[in-house]
């Protein structure tokens, strides 16, 4: 493997858990176990994205999203893998509302998870981010980028 993505822990949130260490030892071991079994294997951690819940005023941000989010970014600086903030490139606050509300509609009604369209844009964003990323790298590195042909290693 090249390059192992982890996206996990939206499942865990909620608005009255504030301490997510249990959460981040498991992470710490994930990677701790990736990394001696994938050594050779780039890493990139995705945070969770946004996720509302049904309050007084309506739907609006689980107000643990942001803590988990710090605490996977903590855990892949510490670690020495790559990061990327899904909830804040989704637009942050209450950006599944706007997800699910909006003119273009990327996120279904449990204001949890992204639709069909939502993904597409993930992605897309994703996509633009990784390149940004590596073209910086290019740049930095001119040496360390090599033609090589795209065939499985034996």
């Amino acid at each position: 493997y090249k390059l192992i993505v982890l996206h996990y822990g939206l499942n865990v949130v909620s608005h009255d858990i504030k301490d997510y260490s249990w959460y981040e030892t498991g992470l710490n071991n994930m990677l701790d176990h990736i990394k001696e079994n994938f050594p050779d294997a780039s890493i990139l951690v995705v945070s969770v994205n946004d996720k509302s819940y049904k309050g007084q005023n309506g739907w609006e941000t689980e107000p643990d999203i942001p803590i988990l989010v710090e605490v996977q970014r903590k855990v892949a600086e510490k670690k020495g893998v790559a990061f990327w903030n899904l909830y804040e490139a989704m637009g942050g606050y209450n950006s599944m509302v706007r997800w699910v509300e909006g003119d273009t509609v990327m996120g279904n009604k449990d204001y949890t998870h992204p639709n069909h369209v939502g993904a597409k844009r993930i992605s897309e964003l994703l996509f633009k981010e990784l390149m940004i990323m590596y073209d910086d790298f290019e740049k930095d590195h001119p040496e360390e980028i090599k033609n090589e042909p795209v065939e499985a290693k034996k």
